[in-house]
């Protein structure tokens, strides 16, 4: 820590007391007890994702980051987290605000006391919290499946994935429709495993629950099951035939699974993967090719711009990551054969392996419509 005191540690923090109940979202697993941070204490952290401000009973830090921090002094027998707490229950807190510098910095209190610890609010239930964005009237469809599960993810108690369809039995109609519609599902934790191999293009019959706040949403509450149903037959035939566009500078065929058209050209520093990126509904990248075309006028050229922006940015923090002394010459040399991915809109980035001189993080430079540049980032 930065700070030379308790007291001047202490002083980003306000005055004024606040009491908060606190949904805790993670909790160390432990800690290192150390009295070389602030004086004779070290500092502890928790986050939590949601909490109700008690004087105004509303809900806030939803969809941001949130830290509780405190300080604890070591001792033979004294708790070594200071204030013991579990991911998914709710604390009764007093707290002090840490004034931000920037708005998109994370939210930071100081954790004066524990008030309570056997606090229950409905309002902070995760599981009613998500259930809350879903009508609740059910009913049944059967959506034809557009592929396997490619992940997911860990939500409280449940496992939370996502199903995309390419068409569905209109309810009103008793026809097939092509349309997009997105499936999500809270199914119970399997380990790693998913309890359902839902196979791609296939028709399943679901009973679900519609969204409040997005179009063709819906929340599955029962899987039925595979279905066969020839009216999706003749969808199914046209979908599978391979979407190859062929252009001056090569051959770029849809992958459906990523909804965009992939190719290779040549041009750049090394052959040059392109990314052509599509819309669910929507391939049409007649934008993204003249991109293309306006940048295969001098490719060299336009990647010399692109390799220079990232000198520019990104070579002040390399001596951080990579131990050995390099030009920027030697930098820029090194970033070969990019994969250059293009938008509907008409902004596009640039992707290079970094090798070893970020710790094989990608490089990513984001461009806009206009040729201007945007970002370089670090990623993966």
């Amino acid at each position: 820590m930065q700070e030379k005191s308790i007291t001047e540690y202490l002083s980003q923090f306000s005055h004024e007391i606040r009491v908060l109940t606190v949904r805790i979202s993670w909790f160390p697993g432990q800690v290192h007890p150390k009295a070389d941070e602030l004086e004779d204490r070290y500092r502890v952290k928790a986050r939590f994702d949601q909490a109700i401000d008690e004087e105004t009973q509303t809900i806030i830090g939803e969809h941001e980051f949130n830290w509780l921090e405190w300080l604890v002094k070591p001792g033979l027998f004294k708790d070594p987290f200071g204030f013991k707490m579990e991911v998914g229950k709710l604390y009764r807190v007093a707290v002090r605000t840490k004034e931000k510098v920037n708005p998109t910095d994370a939210n930071i209190y100081y954790l004066e006391s524990m008030l309570d610890r056997n606090v229950k609010d409905d309002r902070l239930d995760p599981y009613l919290t998500f259930m809350s964005q879903y009508e609740d009237k059910e009913t049944e469809l059967v959506v034809l499946n557009k592929k396997k599960v490619m992940g997911w993810g860990h939500f409280w108690q449940f496992c939370r994935f996502g199903l995309t369809g390419l068409g569905w039995i209109n309810p009103a109609s008793d026809a097939f429709e092509q349309k997009t519609i997105h499936l999500t599902c809270l199914d119970k934790e399997n380990g790693d495993k998913l309890r359902y191999p839902f196979m791609e293009l296939t028709p399943y019959r679901f009973r679900v629950k519609n969204s409040r706040e997005k179009d063709n949403a819906y929340l599955i509450t029962k899987i039925l099951g595979p279905v066969t149903d020839s009216r999706f037959d003749a969808f199914i035939e046209e979908y599978r035939k391979p979407v190859v566009l062929d252009t001056p500078y090569g051959t770029f065929t849809l992958n459906r699974d990523y909804d965009w058209f992939e190719g290779e050209v040549s041009g750049f520093s090394g052959p040059a993967s392109v990314l052509l990126n599509t819309e669910e509904e929507d391939t049409d990248v007649s934008v993204s090719l003249e991109r293309l075309a306006g940048i295969m006028k001098d490719p060299a050229g336009y990647e010399k711009l692109v390799k220079q922006y990232i000198s520019d940015e990104m070579y002040d923090s390399l001596e951080d990551w990579f131990g050995e002394p390099i030009t920027r010459a030697e930098f820029m040399d090194r970033l070969t054969s990019p994969c250059v991915s293009f938008d509907q809109d008409g902004s596009l980035s640039f992707m290079y392996d970094s090798g070893e001189l970020f710790c094989y993080h990608s490089i990513i430079v984001t461009i806009e419509p206009d040729d201007s540049f945007s970002s370089a980032d670090l990623a993966g």
